[in-house]
């Protein structure tokens, strides 16, 4: 069955911290990074059904990958590394199944088996439990063989007690995930990492800390109803783990970024503002607000003054109001389309844009496109998609829930469209969207007049 992969392809881990970054296809390219720890992971997503290959990198070291055997193959510019810092590639090409679905594969993504979309949802589980048995012991096979291996590390040892590490806790998931694992045996995991160090570039400890979390805080943290059903609230999980004693400081910071960024894209600016502001005092760590701060415009909204007004945002962080974009139109049509990543009537109605540009091209008419999306990197995507990056006019709203503007015009679902005259009168508020033949006659229509 087909499906979409919106996971970047490589991802870069440095004292956690997270860098994600989507290669240009069958181009070279190429990603410099000034890291904090003396080892960096990089993980490669090769392919959409099998588990990515992490990559130990020594701070200071250049590395160029190249497909070798369909498998992506790190060259360091230092030859003896290359044995360590390529071990899973040669875990894959030693078992020759680099190119199928392991069972661990087919555990963590039981859709690989699935005869279409309903089977995918309603066997979920089931594929789980059955693949369980073989794939604790395709995991407990790789931690063998691991150790069997200890000599290809000889002096990079952090390197060998990344992997261990790796399988160890991956298996651990597994036994959490299918009830194996005792509650002592839980314990006695988190007390192990009560004082683990924190200088590490990555540790599959937080995914497992992660499904932990969403067993015992996430699955029975307070639920929001919206119209089309409840949803985790999300500010109640971070409340939750911001008093949870069973994790250290460091990890706990990381934990709640992740449910920051839930409240981000579910709640309103002024909850995000107000999480954001005790995650700042709580953990203060710059790098993660600002992160939070770039991915969620509505965030950077702090001005009470422009409450009347709405605030734009284009791809390169230029702010502008929506006053200065007018009247930098006045003397063109406007036509306005409000839209979001995830509207797929909006996304629909895309291609018919493309055609609406094309028919008025050279006109004096400004086509803009304001997204209501949340997370600023999801705009991105979609707009590169739906080729409005090469627009002039393209921007993500920073503050949709307070916008004085809005409520004006009744703002409620979108697709939405609006039409202002060349004088900058707004002349249609709930104009048609650009598939009709209607609004091609009023585009028609107010440029003459």
């Amino acid at each position: 069955m087909t499906q979409r992969d919106d996971r970047p392809q490589v991802t870069i881990f440095d004292n956690f911290y997270q860098y994600d970054f989507n290669l240009a296809p069958l181009k070279s390219d190429t990603i410099i990074l000034a890291p904090q720890s003396d080892l960096i992971v990089l993980r490669f997503l090769y392919s959409m059904n099998l588990a990515p290959i992490d990559y130990v990198i020594n701070k200071g070291d250049t590395i160029t990958f190249s497909f070798v055997n369909n498998l992506p193959y790190a060259g360091s510019k230092i030859a003896d590394r290359n044995k360590s810092l390529n071990y899973e590639y040669e875990q894959l090409i030693a078992h020759k199944n680099n190119l199928q679905p392991t069972p661990y594969d087919i555990y963590k993504q039981p859709v690989i088996v699935a005869k279409d979309v309903n089977d995918a949802m309603n066997n979920y589980h089931a594929v789980q439990r059955d693949y369980y048995d073989q794939s604790r012991s395709f995991l407990k096979k790789k931690l063998s063989a691991l150790d069997s291996s200890k000599n290809i590390f000889n002096k990079y040892l952090g390197i060998f007690n990344f992997f261990q590490d790796k399988y160890t806790y991956e298996i651990a998931e597994l036994d959490f995930e299918q009830n194996k694992l005792s509650e002592d045996s839980l314990h006695k995991i988190f007390d192990a990492n009560k004082n683990a160090p924190t200088n590490q570039s990555y540790s599959y400890f937080f995914p497992f800390i992660e499904k932990v979390a969403e067993k015992v805080i996430v699955n029975h943290a307070k639920v929001v109803k919206y119209d089309n059903g409840p949803d985790v609230d999300y500010r109640d999980v971070y409340d939750q783990v911001r008093k949870w004693l069973d994790i250290n400081d460091f990890y706990r910071k990381h934990l709640l970024y992740t449910y920051l960024k839930k409240i981000g894209s579910l709640f309103s600016t002024l909850d995000l503002q107000k999480y954001v502001s005790d995650f700042a005092t709580l953990t203060h760590d710059s790098i993660l607000v600002n992160k939070i701060h770039d991915e969620f415009p509505s965030a950077n909204y702090y001005s009470s003054s422009a409450k009347d007004s709405l605030y734009l945002l284009d791809e390169n962080n230029n702010r502008t109001s929506f006053q200065t974009f007018l009247a930098s139109c006045k003397g063109k049509v406007v036509y306005i389309d409000f839209w979001a990543s995830w509207c797929v009537p909006c996304r629909e109605e895309m291609k018919n844009a493309a055609k609406l540009r094309k028919a008025f091209e050279n006109k004096s008419i400004v086509f803009a496109y304001f997204s209501v999306d949340k997370n600023k990197n999801e705009w991105l995507q979609a707009s590169t998609a739906e080729k409005l990056n090469v627009v002039q006019h393209n921007y993500i709203l920073m503050n949709v829930d307070a916008s004085g503007f809005l409520k004006s015009i009744n703002f409620g679902a979108i697709p939405r469209h609006l039409v202002y005259d060349k004088p900058g009168n707004l002349v249609y508020k709930n104009a048609t969207g650009p598939g009709s033949s209607e609004i091609q006659r009023l585009i028609t229509y107010y440029l003459v007049h």
